[in-house]
């Protein structure tokens, strides 16, 4: 399992995303303790995590933090409100490097084993580290100039044949000898060796120059792959994550299963909390899978033992007058001659006086008795035995079945959070920061959840050929229809109006109809009549207004798939079923919005049982943003997609 990013890694992310660092400004710091460390910028969605050793990427995922480290405290005295200037790698290592303006502050991260984080000043003098050590060749430590790790990559986009050549002599093999000697990636080793046709095992004296070619050719063309085209992949086998990279390797062998990413970022994130979040678990199943062999051992052992005796039980009672015989012989024999005699007086085949037993043998099989009962009470001991290994096999049994469960919703668990964790991570589109929702007719269609959303839609996205709609009630959100040029049908108008009377005042009134006007973006100003005001969220409506009366006052809320991941869609019922897995009625009613979505999050988990796990992944808030106000659930129903999502 990869433990942490590689140099190609770090490379492709900083081809990436860098660009999209530089020019931001640090709003807050967060940190747990030395190892995790999260920037929030100004302006920007996404934070960034840092965690030396292991990792430096863009999430959407939000970390929790307890009380306010040394560490946050530091980095937030010193770079709060500073601009990023720059993101760079030092060489083809694993070190990265952010600048910050004004100042000159730097922050080098290195995630070598054992990495830190360094907080530099402009002379480049150690402010801080996240760890203080001394090593064989250089020393962390406060005030002084920071040295990096010994530099020993070599980039394949800059090196020759002769170069690499020379730094693989000494290796037992040439792909150890690009890991070791050479300080590429296993992934970038492994994977060019395969495209180049060179064996992996042979010796570096073995490989001609031509080879060594290929080899570098081809380790230049999955660099620029995943600097230019990159394909974010996370590779697993048996559902545990084997590692993450910046394009699709075929090095391995199969069976493995591929899961791809848009961006460098979320596979950066995905691969990093499954592995953070399954460490506890894997030691517990570990813990869980030696029970469960112990047991199965012990079942099987049991019940062996108890067919054997059972067996010989019968036979015995089959043989109890030449049982009787021997034990009447041995008793005599003990008493007027001792032990020393039985054996060969009685034809037993061995005695252990200490515990008063003889050895008899019936046709192959050796029967063991109690000289001191009789030979149908030995029989009869014989039978209690087998019963009782029996009951202990059958308690094997049980705690074998305890075992299986217990690890089976152990796994049950780890899929479950991994879902949370990708459902979490989903990448939003710029419109669901409002109500939105898609028409039969697939116009898009937002509408604004406060006063503010509502002057920002009209300013920002509101152009002249777009419907404008509103609620005929005080207290509505304003909702556009974005036409993109074209003419919306009757359908798109009417569905569009149940959004604006859904979010109105009248779902809380418990209204059960609402009228609904829409003008064109055209007819739609923020400049009042001369000597007039209007105030923030208001706006003035030339020309004619056109009605749709009587608007139900409902809602439909469903889940869909986007991108590879599940959503939650709403709207009138007709778009909502034709796009959805399976969808709610929802009118207004006493039911608290968090409430409602836990019963509908329950009901979806029951009917559509291909994707149970997936709706008790999602998060019962998110389902609560979409739903207007307090609520009663009409339906539960299947939409008309069929789609199993788990391992999408």
């Amino acid at each position: 399992m990869k433990k942490s990013m590689s140099s190609l890694d770090i490379a492709s992310w900083i081809a990436g995303s860098a660009s999209r660092l530089i020019g931001m400004r640090v709003g807050n710091i967060y940190a747990s303790g030395p190892d995790v460390i999260v920037f929030k910028f100004k302006g920007m969605s996404e934070e960034l995590v840092v965690e030396p050793g292991r990792r430096i990427h863009l999430t959407r995922r939000r970390m929790r933090f307890g009380k306010l480290g040394i560490t946050a405290q530091i980095l937030r005295k010193h770079l709060r409100g500073r601009v990023v200037g720059e993101v760079r790698q030092y060489g083809f290592e694993r070190i990265v490097e952010l600048a910050f303006k004004p100042g000159g502050v730097r922050l080098v991260v290195e995630l070598l084993p054992r990495g830190v984080a360094v907080l530099l000043d402009p002379e480049g003098r150690i402010i801080y580290a996240t760890r203080y050590a001394e090593y064989r060749d250089r020393a962390v430590r406060r005030g002084e100039p920071y040295t990096p790790p010994p530099l020993r990559a070599l980039d394949p986009r800059s090196i020759d044949a002769g170069t690499l050549a020379e730094r693989l002599v000494g290796a037992p093999d040439v792909v150890r000898g690009l890991i070791r000697n050479a300080g590429w990636p296993p992934e970038l080793a492994e994977e060019a060796l395969r495209r180049a046709g060179v064996s992996k095992t042979l010796t570096p004296s073995s490989l001609r120059v031509e080879d060594v070619e290929k080899i570098v050719v081809e380790a230049r063309r999955i660099i620029e792959e995943c600097l230019e085209r990159p394909e974010p992949t996370i590779v697993y086998r048996d559902s545990e994550p084997l590692l993450v990279a910046p394009f699709k390797p075929s090095f391995i062998e199969e069976p493995v299963r591929y899961e791809s990413f848009a961006t460098l970022d979320e596979a950066l994130d995905h691969y990093f909390s499954l592995i953070s979040s399954s460490k506890g678990v894997d030691e517990e199943e570990s813990r869980l899978m030696k029970a469960l062999e112990d047991a199965r051992r012990s079942a099987e052992e049991y019940a062996r033992r108890a067919v054997e005796l059972r067996r010989l039980a019968e036979k015995a009672s089959q043989n109890i007058l030449v049982l009787e015989e021997k034990l009447e012989c041995a008793r005599r024999v003990r008493k007027e001659e001792g032990w020393g005699r039985v054996a060969s007086e009685c034809g037993v085949s061995k005695v252990e006086p200490s515990k008063g037993l003889v050895h008899v043998e019936l046709d192959g099989d050796e029967v063991i008795l109690d000289i001191r009962l009789s030979a149908s009470k030995n029989v009869l001991e014989l039978y209690r035995r087998a019963g009782e290994l029996e009951a202990k096999a059958k308690r094997a049994e049980k705690t074998l079945s305890s075992v299986e469960d217990r690890l089976e919703e152990l796994r049950r668990k780890r899929r479950l959070r991994e879902l949370r964790d990708k459902i979490k991570a989903r990448p939003k589109e710029w419109y669901e920061k409002y109500h939105w929702m898609i028409s039969s007719e697939g116009f898009l269609v937002i509408g604004g959840r406060n006063i503010d959303q509502n002057e920002s839609i009209v300013r920002r996205y509101l152009e002249p050929h777009d419907i404008f709609m509103h609620a005929d009630i005080h207290g509505a959100p304003v909702v556009i229809i974005k036409t993109e040029g074209k003419t919306p049908g009757e359908a798109t108008l009417k569905e569009a109006a149940v959004i604006a009377a859904a979010y109105s005042k009248a779902w809380r009134e418990g209204l059960a109809y609402l009228d609904v006007y829409w003008a064109w973006g055209s007819q739609v100003s923020k400049t009042p009549p001369p000597g007039e005001y209007l105030p923030k969220g208001s706006f003035m409506i030339y020309g004619k207004r056109s009605y749709l009366r009587g608007i139900r006052v409902y809602l439909a809320l469903g889940v869909e798939e986007h991108g590879g991941y599940p959503r939650i869609t709403v709207g009138p019922e007709k778009p909502v079923e034709t796009r959805t897995l399976v969808y709610a009625i929802l009118v207004p009613g006493s039911l608290k919005p968090l409430d409602a979505a836990s019963r509908i999050q329950k009901e979806f988990a029951r009917i559509d049982k291909a994707n149970t796990m997936i709706y008790e992944a999602m998060d019962p808030g998110e389902i609560a943003e979409r739903i207007p106000g307090p609520s009663r659930i009409l339906s539960v129903r299947h939409g008309e997609i069929e789609k199993k999502l788990e391992g999408d």
